[in-house]
C-alpha cells in the first residue's frame, strides 16, 4: 500500500494513534451530552496533513528555536485532554468509586456498566488489561530483553482470542464483549 501511494504522490497510510482520534472527534457530530450521533468522513484530512509534515521539513531552523520542554508541555497537555475519554482510564477510575454511585451516574451514558450485571467483571476485564500494560511497559524499561517487546505486543493477541474462547461462557460473556467493543451499536443486542 506503501508503495502504492508512493508511486501515485499521494500519502502514506499510517498508523498514528492521537491524531486518528483527534480527527474523529473533531469530524463528528455530538449530542449535548457527548455522545457520537453521525462521523463525516473526508479523504483530504490526511493529504493536508502530511503536506503539513512535509512543511515542517522546510522550518527546521524556526522549529529549532522552540525550547524542548515547551514540546514537553504541549504532548503532556494533549494526553491529558484525551484521558478522560479513554475507556481505559475510565475503568480504572471505577475502583475508587462506590458501586451506588456507579449505578445512578453512568448507567445511561456508559453501556459496559449498563449491561454488566456485575462490577467485578469489569473489575476483572481491567485487572487483566492493567497486568498486560504493565508487564508491557517492565519489558520496555527493562534493556536485556527491550527487544523482544513486539514480541510480548504479539503474545498479547492470542491471550486475548484463547481467554474469550475459554471464558465464553463463564466471565467473559456477552457483556464483556461491550467492554473490548465500547460504544458500538452492533454489540448492543
Amino acid at each position: 500500500m506503501v508503495g502504492v501511494n508512493s508511486l501515485l504522490g499521494l500519502p502514506w497510510l499510517v498508523a498514528s494513534t492521537v491524531p486518528c482520534i483527534l480527527h474523529v472527534s473533531a469530524m463528528s457530530d455530538k449530542t449535548k451530552d457527548g455522545a457520537t450521533t453521525s462521523l463525516q468522513e473526508t479523504r483530504l484530512t490526511g493529504f493536508f496533513t502530511h503536506c503539513l509534515v512535509l512543511g515542517t521539513c522546510f522550518a527546521l531552523n524556526v522549529l529549532k528555536l522552540i525550547p524542548l520542554p515547551v514540546l514537553y508541555g504541549v504532548f503532556l497537555f494533549m494526553g491529558l485532554v484525551a484521558l478522560p475519554a479513554q475507556q481505559f482510564w475510565q475503568r480504572i477510575l471505577l475502583f475508587f468509586q462506590q458501586p451506588g454511585v456507579i449505578k445512578e451516574r453512568q448507567s445511561g451514558t456508559v453501556p459496559y456498566v449498563k449491561y454488566i450485571p456485575s462490577l467485578r467483571r469489569v473489575h476483572l476485564f481491567t485487572v487483566i488489561q492493567l497486568f498486560f500494560f504493565a508487564l508491557l511497559y517492565v519489558v520496555k524499561n527493562f534493556k536485556m530483553i527491550s527487544i523482544a517487546f513486539p514480541l510480548f505486543i504479539l503474545l498479547c493477541i492470542p491471550q486475548d482470542f484463547y481467554g474469550r474462547r475459554a471464558h465464553t461462557s463463564g466471565w467473559y460473556s456477552r457483556g464483556n464483549r461491550r467492554l473490548d467493543l465500547g460504544q458500538c451499536s452492533r454489540c448492543n443486542g
